[in-house]
C-alpha cells in the first residue's frame, strides 16, 4: 500500500479518492479500525477520506457518526463503548442558533457565559472521553467570520480563552489539532461554504477535509503502528548537487552560501536533525565506497557523518537489492523505509520491485526539497521521541559488533555464552508506560496478536487489578538495548486461568532465547499465585509469520483454530522449564 501514501491527501482530487476508496474496498480486508466522530455541525463528507485513508493502511474502516449536536450526550454513551479513535468537532459557530451572526452583539456578561458554558462542556467531553484510546479534539477558530480588521471581536475572545483552555486541561489520551492553520492554508473561500451553512449546517468544503485527514495523518500512523523508521538517501544529486565520481570533492555543491547548495544543506540538516530523535539515516547509492566515506565528517559542508548514519550501502549493485539487504541488516521490514533519490529509474525500480517501500523523488525544483523532507518527517516519523528513540544510533552499533562477535564464534550457543546478558523484568511499573505502549505500537514482527495500546490503555490494564503487565529491560556486555519487551496478561472468568492478551518482543534482541527466558518468568510467577492454566493467541499478519509456532514449541497445546487466528492453552502443573544459564536475572 506504500504507493497510498506517497501522496498527500491534499495533493488529491476528490473524485481520485472516492475511486480510490472504491478500490481500496475490494481488497482490503485486514483489522477494523473505528473512528467515532462526534459534532456539533454536520461534517459527514469527511467519511469516504478518511475510509480512503485508512484502506491505504491495509486496515477496514468503521467510521460511526454521532447525532447532530449531540457531543457531550454522546461522549456518555461512548464512555462505555469500544473504539479505536474519537474525533470531535465542537465549533464556535454553532453554540447557537445563528450565533456566528449574532455573536458580535452580545454584552461582555453574555460573551463570559458563553464561554463558561463551553468550558463546563469540554470538562464533561474530556472527563467522559478519558479513559478512551485516543480523542482528536479541534482547537478553535473564528477565522473565518471576523474579518480582516483590527477590532475587537467577541468570536476572537472566546477563540483564544477556550483555546487556551483546552490545553491547560486536555487529558493524556488527548490529541489537539490547530484548525486555524488548516483554515489559513487553505482560505476562507476554500474551506467555508456559507450557504450550506446556513442551510444544512454544513460549513466545510471537501478541502478542508482532505486537509484535515493529512493533518491528523500522523495520529493515525502512530495508533495504528505504521509510523515509518529509516530515512534512506542516494548521494549524488540527493544529499549534494553534482556526480563526486565526475566532479570530485570540489566540484559538488552542498554548501549554505550558495543558491543551489543551501538546499541540499538543509535537507543534510533536517535528516542530522531527525537522527537525533531516533529517525535510523542511511545511505543507498552507486558510487565508489571510499570516495563517499571520504566526505562523511571531513568535507567542509557536510553535515551528515558517521554520528547521524546508522548503515550504507554504497556499491554499483542494484538498488533494491541493497535495500533488501539494509532492511536484514537492520533487522526492520520493508515498509518501515522511505527511500529519496533524484533517479527517476530508480524510484521507479524500487516502485515497482519493493512496493512495500515508499520512494520520492527529488523535487525538480530544487527549493522545494527541504520542505519536502521536513513534510516526509512530520507525516511519518516520530518526533516526540521517548529516551530509548535517541540512543538508535548507538544501539544499532552496538547491534554491529553482536553480529560481527557471532561471525567470529560461528556456534550460536558460544557466542549466546559470551554475551553476558542480564536482564530485569518489572511488574505493573508505571514509570514504564510510555515505552510499553509505544513498543505495542510499533513491534510487528515478533508480536503475537499485534494490538495497539496507547498510553491511556496501558495505564488502565495497570490499574485494574485484572490485569498485569511486565515489561523487559535487556543489557549486555555490548551495551543496554532498554524495555524491548512487553507481556499483557489478564484475569479469565476461570479465577484459575490467566489469557496472555499480548506478547511481544523489539526485533533488536530477537535470537537469543529472551522470549524464552520471559515466558518461563511469567509461568513461574502465575504458577506461585496458584494459577493452573495459561490460554494464549495467535493472530496471523503478514508480518509475524515467524512466530506462528511459538506456543506449541513452548509447550501450549492448540485448543482452537480459526482463519487467521489459533488458540492454546498450557497446563503449568505440567510445563518443563526450558533452562537457560547464559541469562541472568537482576531483580528491579
Amino acid at each position: 500500500m506504500a504507493d497510498n501514501l506517497a501522496y498527500s491527501l491534499k495533493q488529491l482530487s476528490y473524485s481520485t479518492i472516492l475511486k480510490g476508496n472504491i478500490e481500496l474496498s475490494k481488497s482490503v480486508s485486514g483489522k477494523e479500525f473505528t473512528v467515532d466522530v462526534l459534532s456539533n455541525v454536520i461534517v459527514n463528507p469527511i467519511k469516504e477520506i478518511l475510509e480512503y485513508y485508512i484502506r491505504s493502511l491495509s486496515l477496514k474502516p468503521v467510521i460511526r457518526f454521532g447525532n447532530y449536536d449531540n457531543i457531550v450526550q454522546d461522549t456518555f454513551v461512548l464512555a462505555q463503548g469500544n473504539m479505536d479513535m474519537v474525533i470531535v468537532f465542537y465549533e464556535l459557530i454553532n453554540l447557537s442558533e445563528n450565533f456566528h451572526l449574532s455573536a458580535e452583539l452580545l454584552a461582555d456578561a453574555e460573551v463570559s457565559d458563553h464561554i463558561e458554558k463551553c468550558k463546563r462542556d469540554i470538562d464533561l467531553i474530556f472527563a467522559n472521553l478519558s479513559v478512551k484510546p485516543l480523542v482528536v479534539f479541534n482547537t478553535f477558530s473564528s477565522y473565518p467570520f471576523t474579518g480582516s480588521n483590527s477590532a475587537k471581536r467577541n468570536l476572537d475572545l472566546m477563540e483564544r480563552e477556550l483555546n487556551h483552555y483546552i490545553h491547560q486541561n486536555k487529558p493524556a489520551n488527548t490529541q489537539l489539532v490547530d484548525v486555524g492553520r488548516i483554515l489559513n492554508a487553505i482560505g476562507a473561500d476554500g474551506a467555508y461554504d456559507r450557504r450550506k451553512f446556513q442551510k444544512y449546517k454544513s460549513p466545510y468544503k471537501i478541502d478542508f477535509f482532505k486537509f484535515y485527514v493529512s493533518a491528523i495523518e500522523n495520529i493515525l500512523l502512530k495508533r495504528t503502528g505504521k509510523l515509518k523508521k529509516a530515512l534512506i538517501f542516494d548521494c549524488d544529486n540527493t544529499l549534494w548537487k553534482g556526480v563526486i565520481g565526475e566532479d570530485g570533492p570540489q566540484g559538488i555543491d552542498m554548501s549554505s552560501k550558495t543558491e543551489a547548495g543551501m538546499n541540499y544543506y538543509f535537507v543534510q540538516k533536517i535528516a542530522a536533525s531527525l537522527s537525533q530523535k531516533g529517525v535510523l539515516i542511511c545511505l543507498c547509492s552507486k558510487n565508489n565506497p571510499e570516495e563517499v566515506e571520504d566526505l562523511l565528517g571531513k568535507h567542509p559542508d557536510m553535515i551528515l557523518n558517521s554520528e547521524h548514519i546508522v548503515a550504507m550501502k554504497i556499491n554499483w549493485q542494484p538498488k533494491d537489492e541493497n535495500l533488501k539487504m539494509l532492511a536484514e541488516e537492520l533487522n526492520i521490514g520493508l515498509d518501515s523505509f522511505i527511500f529519496v533519490d533524484d533517479s527517476d529509474f530508480e524510484v521507479n525500480l524500487i516502485k515497482t520491485s519493493l512496493p512495500e517501500v515508499l520512494t520520492v523523488a527529488v523535487p525538480t525544483d530544487i527549493s522545494e526539497y527541504p520542505g519536502m523532507i521536513m513534510e516526509i518527517a512530520q507525516r511519518y516519523f516520530n518526533l516526540e521521541p521517548l529516551n530509548e528513540d535517541t540512543k538508535k544510533i548507538k544501539i544499532y552499533t552496538e547491534q554491529a559488533k553482536r553480529s560481527e562477535a557471532m561471525r567470529q564464534i560461528g556456534d550460536i550457543d558460544s557466542y549466546l555464552t559470551t554475551l553476558e546478558t542480564k536482564v530485569i523484568i518489572s511488574h505493573n511499573d508505571a514509570s514504564q508506560i510510555s515505552r510499553i505502549a509505544q513498543l505495542t505500537q510499533k513491534t510487528n514482527q515478533f508480536n503475537l496478536t499485534t494490538k495497539r495500546y496507547s498510553e491511556t490503555e496501558i495505564e488502565g490494564f495497570m490499574k485494574n487489578p485484572a490485569f498485569h503487565v511486565f515489561a523487559i529491560d535487556v543489557s549486555d556486555k555490548f551495551g543496554d538495548s532498554g524495555i524491548t519487551g512487553v507481556a499483557i496478561l489478564k484475569q479469565s472468568d476461570n479465577a484459575k486461568v490467566m489469557e496472555i492478551d499480548s506478547y511481544l518482543l523489539s526485533c533488536r534482541i530477537l535470537g537469543r532465547k529472551i522470549e524464552t527466558f520471559f515466558l518461563n518468568y511469567i509461568i513461574s510467577f502465575f504458577s506461585r499465585a496458584q494459577y493452573k492454566t495459561i490460554k494464549s493467541t495467535y493472530i496471523k499478519t503478514n508480518k509475524n509469520i515467524q512466530v506462528k509456532d511459538f506456543y506449541v514449541t513452548h509447550q501450549f497445546t492448540e485448543e482452537q483454530l480459526n482463519e487467521g487466528q489459533s488458540g492454546y492453552v498450557l497446563d503449568m502443573e505440567n510445563y518443563h522449564e526450558t533452562k537457560i544459564d547464559f541469562i541472568t536475572l537482576i531483580e528491579p
